[in-house]
């Protein structure tokens, strides 16, 4: 091999890894770009014009959280006239909008605040697209990431709520969504039922995600129950009683530590219009769900731990069954 040849040969794994580093960023920016093609539909002017009214409610708790700082809008007086009433949408997402945007811009700039927050659904959007092609490319190949990333991009059904203009908390839901699919299909392909630390550092971040998805928006809790009911099947197929304990670990963290992330939130919450148990909203129902199948986990491992046929998975999947029902 000549010295030409060499260096060519040198150069080529480095190209390679340039390649695959920009692809994902590449594609995310095409993303963005797709989502801010209604730019001369919501900048009209000196005017902000938002694409749907919902945004426009957002964007009040944005200012209100600006203006009175630390103060929240929990019960507004614009809603449920003349008693007044709150929103169904937890504020977590808006007043951290408001105080990552309080120490650059400050109160009483409502007009730059409009013409920021309209760009944090693209930029949202666009993460998600990175998101699927990391997942991708991590469990399957290049080519199925780039598929996948390229055919989120023009997906209508994600181009709609991740549009310019378009303010609501659908999708930081589909952000959130992501990364809890990726984090789940970790916990299952990787080899966490080998190693409890593994499975435990893995149960950490779902239960995380699991939590700040319900805080976000209650109705994520149809995301939440998928991945739940996935990792409980998993784990109860294991032939191996270490391996289904060492699941087992990372199912009490996810629940433990989700349980953590909401009970702050939602345990002193009262709703006149809905019941103090209502799934719709956040409320006693989401902490008293995570606590029940932590609950559930631990005694499952106990017994698991103390059951003389601890190796036999029909056993395993009798008891835990048993004590759901």
């Amino acid at each position: 091999m000549n010295e030409e040849t060499k260096a060519d040969a040198d150069e080529e794994p480095g190209a390679r890894a340039q390649a695959t580093w920009l692809w994902p960023w590449v594609i995310a920016g095409l993303a963005f770009g797709i989502r801010a093609l209604p730019y001369r539909d919501v900048f009209v002017g000196r005017r902000v014009s938002f694409i749907e009214s919902d945004s426009y409610y957002h964007l009040r708790r944005i200012l209100y959280a600006l203006e009175r700082f630390p103060e929240t809008l929990a019960r507004d007086p614009y809603l449920g006239f003349p008693e007044s009433s709150r929103a169904i949408w937890p504020p977590i997402l808006d007043n951290s909008i408001a105080w990552l945007l309080r120490p650059i811009i400050g109160a009483g700039a409502g007009n730059e605040v409009e013409r920021i927050v309209v760009w944090i659904p693209p930029l949202f959007g666009a993460a998600t697209v990175w998101c699927v092609y990391r997942i991708a490319e991590r469990h399957f190949d290049r080519r199925v990431a780039i598929v996948a990333a390229m055919t989120l991009s023009v997906l209508s059904g994600h181009f709609w709520y991740s549009q310019l203009g378009f303010l609501d908390h659908h999708v930081v839901v589909s952000w959130l969504s992501c990364l809890l699919l990726g984090c789940t299909m970790d916990q299952v392909v990787r080899r966490s039922g080998a190693d409890p630390r593994a499975s435990l550092r893995s149960g950490i971040w779902i239960g995380f995600l699991s939590g700040s998805m319900l805080l976000v928006w209650p109705g994520g809790i149809l995301f939440v129950a998928l991945v739940q009911a996935s990792l409980f099947v998993h784990l109860l197929t294991r032939p191996s009683a270490k391996e289904a304990r060492n699941r087992l670990a990372g199912l009490i963290a996810i629940d433990g530590v989700a349980l953590v992330v909401v009970l702050p939130f939602a345990a002193f919450n009262s709703w006149p219009q809905w019941s103090d148990y209502s799934p719709v909203v956040l409320s006693h129902f989401q902490p008293w769900l995570f606590g029940m199948l932590l609950g559930h986990a631990v005694v499952c491992d106990q017994l698991w731990r103390r059951a003389g046929k601890a190796g036999d998975a029909r056993h395993r999947a009798a008891q835990a069954l048993g004590l759901g029902l």
